[in-house]
């Protein structure tokens, strides 16, 4: 079953090339290891996850993609779908690619739905489906703080998680090159400079 994170030490103080091969090196373990892309990203409860999730998956590009999503579950067996959902797929499509066990409903894997790798159900699929690739899982420090993760057998998961780190190092970097301790502090007196 795919799902928990790999335990992974990021050195935040490598030089970008090495920064660069040493997140290469994590997806990768990730991928083949079965674990979840742990981002570093640690999102609150409420309307700031929400915005967070909404932007990152905004940047998901699924043209060309064989739809690996829609032949695996990530986290094994059919696809949980709320009842709502089920009762909404079913009386617009049938049953034919849903089960209900004991009030456990479910889209059959792999997802029936799925022809010539594109989602015949998309602007009514199920919330777990316009989530991805996020996949629960990923925790950060001694703490395990709940981070956002991503599935790593998505091609786009493995691109944006790179993205994200990468870009995360540069502003990291921006930010301890002013020697500042407080990282508002530091926007605040630029956005001021650029008023004033």
């Amino acid at each position: 079953m795919y799902g928990d994170s790999l335990r992974f030490q990021i050195d935040w103080t490598l030089d970008q090339v090495r920064f660069r091969s040493q997140v290469r090196r994590m997806v990768k373990l990730c991928r083949d290891g079965g674990k979840v892309i742990t981002l570093p990203l640690f999102p609150e409860c409420g309307d700031w996850a929400i915005e967070l999730l909404s932007v990152i998956l905004s940047q998901v590009n699924c043209d060309g993609c064989d739809a690996p999503c829609c032949k695996f579950n990530p986290q094994g067996g059919n696809l949980s779908l709320l009842p709502s959902e089920y009762q909404r797929l079913k009386n617009k499509y049938g049953e034919t690619h849903l089960l209900n066990q004991e009030d456990q409903y479910y889209i059959k894997m792999p997802c029936g739905f799925l022809r010539d790798n594109r989602c015949t159900i998309y602007p009514d699929r199920p919330l777990v489906c316009v989530m991805y690739p996020f996949n629960p899982g990923g925790t950060e420090g001694l703490h395990h703080r709940m981070a956002l993760s991503l599935e790593s057998r998505c091609p786009e998961a493995q691109r944006l998680a790179k993205a994200i780190y990468m870009t995360s190092w540069k502003i990291r970097q921006i930010y301890w090159s002013t020697g500042a301790e407080d990282f508002v502090k530091v926007i605040e007196n630029r956005r001021e400079s650029a008023q004033g």
